[in-house]
C-alpha cells in the first residue's frame, strides 16, 4: 500500500542536524535578551560585538558536546589537504592573530581565554557524528508509530509550512557577487517550485522596515509581518510579495517566533503537520527573548516543528541560534553558502513526496540498514574525525608559533598553549575510540532487534546523508 506520509517530520527531524533534543549542551550563551546596556549600539555593532574578543565557551570533552560545538570562523567546510590549506588560507588567519594583545607569562585563566579565541577561529566541525538512525532505520506497520519521532502514523496528513525570513540590515552582505538576501530569496523560489500542490505555505519576514541605526530601532523591531498567510501553495503570489522585501533593519527573532507559531492556529487537529522554518544570519537585537518564545511553543495546541537555519553565521551566532532551537525542542542546521541553503530547503520536496511501501521484512532489508550504519554511520565518521583532529592540531600549533614569532606571546605562554592543544588532541582521539566502540555495540543491538521481527510488514528508511 502506498501513501503520502508523515515522512515530512521524519526527515525534518533527521536532516536538520537532528536528534539534538535531550543532549548535553556545551557551555554556551543564552538566548541573548539584550538590555539597556547595549541600547546605544547599532544593529550591526550588536551582531558583531560577540566576535573574537568576547567570552567564548571552553569545550566540554564528551561525545555529544564536541559534535555540538560550533565550527570555527575560518575552519574549512570540507576536508582539505593540510599543506594546501596552509599555503592558500593561513594569511587570513594571520590577520586575526595580529589583533591579539601582547601577553607574557600568561596565567591559566589567560591561557584559557587565548585558547577559546583559537577555537573561535579554527575549531574543526565534528557535527558529522550523528545518531545511527539518521543513516537508516525500519518502521513497522503494526506499531503504528514512528520509532524515531514517536509520532503516530496518520493517514492523509496535511502539511503546513511557514518560512520566516530575516530581512535585517546584515542580510545585504555578499557571498560572491550576490547579497545574502538575494540568495535567500532565490533559494525560497527554487524550493517552492519543487513542492506538491496540496501543501499549504506561508511566509513571514522581519526587520524589513526602518534601518539598522539606533534612531530607527523601534520602527524596525516592530516589523514582523506575515506577507503571505498560510494557505494553498501560490508560487507566483509568494514570489511577487517577497520580491519587494529589502534587507534594512534590526533582528526581532523572539517576537517573530511567537507570531509565527500563532500563524498556525487554524491548523490544530492531529491531521495537520505544522513546520516552522526560520532563516537568520544573526542574533536577537530587539530586546526580545527568543529562547522563551521557542519554549512557549510546547504549550501551544498547534505545536509546530521548528527548524532554524543559520545562514553564514559566526560561531557565537551559531551557538545562540542553536540554543533557541533546543529551547523549542526544534532543530538547527547551518548554511555557509547559497548552494547549501538551497539544498536544505529543497529537501522539503523529497520529504513531502515520499511514500511508505509496506513489505514483509527480510534479511536483505536488515542488511541494507546495517551497511549504512557500518560504513556511513561509523567507519566514515571515524576516518573523518581522524583527519579533522590532526588538521586542527597542526593548525593550532602554527597559530601559536605565529603569535610567538610576532611578539604576541612569550615562550612560557607558548608551552602552556601547546599543552592545551595536546590535551585536546588526546581527548578527541579518546572520544573517537569510545564513540566507535559504542556504535559497534549499538549496531549489534539494532540488528538483533530487527532480526526478531523478520516477516512483519515494514518499511525501510534510508535518508540521503550529507
Amino acid at each position: 500500500m502506498k501513501q503520502k506520509k508523515l515522512n515530512f517530520i521524519i526527515y525534518l527531524f533527521l536532516i536538520l542536524c537532528i536528534i539534538t533534543c535531550g543532549k548535553k549542551v556545551v557551555e554556551t550563551e543564552k538566548g541573548e535578551k539584550n538590555d539597556g546596556a547595549v541600547k546605544s549600539l547599532s544593529e550591526e555593532e550588536m551582531q558583531n560585538k560577540k566576535g573574537l574578543f568576547s567570552e567564548h565557551p571552553l569545550p566540554i570533552y564528551d561525545y555529544e558536546s564536541i559534535t555540538e560545538y560550533p565550527k570555527g570562523l575560518l575552519a574549512p567546510s570540507e576536508n582539505l589537504e593540510y599543506n594546501k590549506f596552509r599555503s592558500e588560507h593561513f594569511d587570513e588567519i594571520e590577520k586575526y592573530l595580529d589583533q591579539f594583545e601582547k601577553t607574557e607569562n600568561a596565567s591559566d585563566e589567560k591561557v584559557d581565554k587565548i585558547f577559546t579565541q583559537l577555537l573561535y577561529l579554527y575549531a574543526a566541525d565534528y557535527k558529522g557524528a550523528k545518531d545511527l538512525k539518521e543513516y537508516g532505520y525500519i518502521i513497522f506497520k503494526k506499531d503504528g508509530i514512528n520509532p524515531v519521532t514517536g509520532v503516530p502514523l496518520i493517514e492523509d496528513i496535511k502539511v503546513n509550512i511557514e518560512i520566516i525570513l530575516d530581512a535585517s540590515g546584515s542580510m545585504v552582505k555578499k557571498i560572491g557577487d550576490k547579497t545574502m538576501m538575494d540568495i535567500a530569496k532565490e533559494s525560497i523560489y527554487k524550493m517552492l517550485e519543487t513542492l506538491p500542490e496540496n501543501v499549504n505555505v506561508g511566509l513571514r519576514v522581519y526587520g524589513h522596515k526602518g534601518n539598522n541605526t539606533v534612531a530607527e530601532k523601534e520602527i524596525s523591531c516592530k516589523s514582523s509581518e506575515l506577507i503571505s498567510p498560510i494557505s494553498k501553495l501560490d508560487k507566483s503570489g509568494i514570489k511577487e510579495k517577497l520580491s519587494s522585501v529589502t534587507a534594512s533593519g534590526w533582528t526581532p527573532i523572539g517576537e517573530s517566533i511567537r507570531l509565527g507559531a500563532e500563524d498556525f492556529q487554524k491548523f490544530q487537529d492531529n491531521k495537520n503537520l505544522n513546520i516552522l522554518y526560520i532563516i537568520s544570519d544573526g542574533i536577537e537585537t530587539c530586546n526580545g527573548d527568543p529562547v522563551q518564545s521557542a519554549k512557549s511553543i510546547e504549550s501551544m495546541n498547534v505545536k509546530p516543528v521548528m527548524g532554524i537555519i543559520g545562514f553564514n553565521v559566526n560561531p557565537s551566532q551559531e551557538l545562540n541560534l542553536r540554543n533557541i532551537a533546543k529551547a523549542g525542542r526544534g532543530h538547527y542546521a547551518t548554511a555557509d553558502t547559497g548552494e547549501v541553503l538551497i539544498k536544505e530547503l529543497m529537501k522539503i520536496h523529497e520529504i513531502a513526496m515520499s511514500k511508505y511501501d509496506w513489505k514483509s521484512l527480510d534479511t536483505i532489508d536488515i542488511m541494507r540498514v546495517s551497511n549504512r550504519h557500518t560504513f556511513e554511520g561509523n567507519l566514515m565518521i571515524s576516518n573523518s574525525m581522524d583527519f579533522l583532529i590532526y588538521h586542527e592540531a597542526f593548525t593550532f600549533e602554527d597559530m601559536v608559533r605565529y603569535l610567538e614569532r610576532t611578539g604576541k606571546i612569550d615562550s612560557i605562554t607558548r608551552e602552556k598553549l601547546f599543552k592545551k592543544i595536546n590535551d585536546r588532541n588526546n581527548k578527541l582521539h579518546e572520544i573517537k575510540r569510545e564513540m566507535k566502540n559504542k556504535r559497534e555495540m549499538e549496531m549489534e543491538k539494532i540488528r538483533a532487534e530487527y532480526t526478531k521481527r523478520i516477516g512483519e510488514e515494514a518499511y525501510v528508511i534510508l535518508p540521503e546523508v550529507n
